[in-house]
């Protein structure tokens, strides 16, 4: 038997058929719950349920082209070969995207240890025990950064510094300081490699940028547990605003944008604050 002809055998049975409705039809349930679901941790959850079910769909597409071409000349492959490919690409499939979401995602428990660790629910983060190393940077604009691949650090711009109370930038300290305490460099650099990776496929382009609004908001909300904190935050943010860095009320941004919009977390910790 050829390869189309093996090809054509696998699709017209209903075992590969199946799969591929069952992961279309999942991907369907997660955007319909993700745009339902109000709180950032939550949603965050349902994308990295995205991005597995899509990656395990998009190895699933490609170990059923590879398994059917090498068992094509299989003398039964019409009675055992088509079950065979699509078992062993759905396995793939599987373990695949499932590896993607352990990476992605992390327990909750350890994440409020080291929230707790790094101050954030407590005092100043400034006096954590395990508080992390601030830089300031020349480069120009306003802008504040955190990174934990290699060791806790927060790079905050002179001209941020400058134009902040010390409170706001307390505040702005504690928003990074969650980003680090929530693994969002690791987590946004796995997001960005696999988008890059599935180069071809449009759900990833809308879940990596989604990812990384979701996780501003979620840090948001862990200085939000500090009502002090949320109220500098909030004074931080409208102060970056005026001056330009986003306009509260402006052109609102696109999906495949990765800033979260000003007036968006402006009204969210509004929310945290009030509830």
């Amino acid at each position: 038997m050829g390869s189309l002809e093996a090809l054509q055998a696998y699709w017209s049975s209903p075992g590969p058929l199946e799969v591929l409705t069952s992961h279309l039809a999942l991907l369907g349930i997660l955007a319909l719950a993700y745009r339902q679901s109000s709180r950032p941790a939550t949603r965050l959850r349902f994308l990295y349920s995205v991005y597995g079910v899509d990656l395990s769909l998009w190895v699933f597409l490609a170990a059923s082209f590879l398994l059917c071409v090498a068992l094509s000349d299989h003398v039964e492959y019409e009675i055992t070969g088509v079950k065979l490919a699509a078992s062993l690409s759905v396995i793939g499939g599987l373990v695949t995207g499932t590896l993607a979401v352990s990476v992605l995602a992390t327990s909750r428990t350890a994440r409020e240890a080291h929230l707790t660790r790094l101050g954030i629910t407590g005092a100043s983060s400034s006096q954590a025990s395990e508080s992390p190393s601030i830089v300031l940077s020349d480069r120009p604009g306003f802008f504040a950064a955190s990174s934990s691949l290699y060791e806790p650090i927060i790079i905050l711009s002179r001209r941020l510094r400058d134009v902040l109370t010390p409170e706001e930038l307390d505040a702005v300290v504690a928003h990074e300081t969650a980003h680090l305490a929530h693994r969002d460099s690791r987590r946004r650099l796995v997001s960005t490699l696999l988008s890059k990776c599935l180069f071809f496929d449009p759900v990833s382009k809308l879940v990596d940028p989604a990812i990384y609004r979701q996780g501003e908001l979620m840090a948001d909300e862990a200085v939000a547990s500090s009502p002090a904190r949320a109220r500098a935050l909030t004074s931080a943010l409208r102060t970056l605003g005026s001056h330009c860095l986003e306009a509260p009320g402006g052109a609102a941004i696109g999906l495949r944008s990765r800033t979260a919009p000003l007036e968006v977390r402006l009204r969210h910790l509004a929310l945290c604050i009030v509830g």
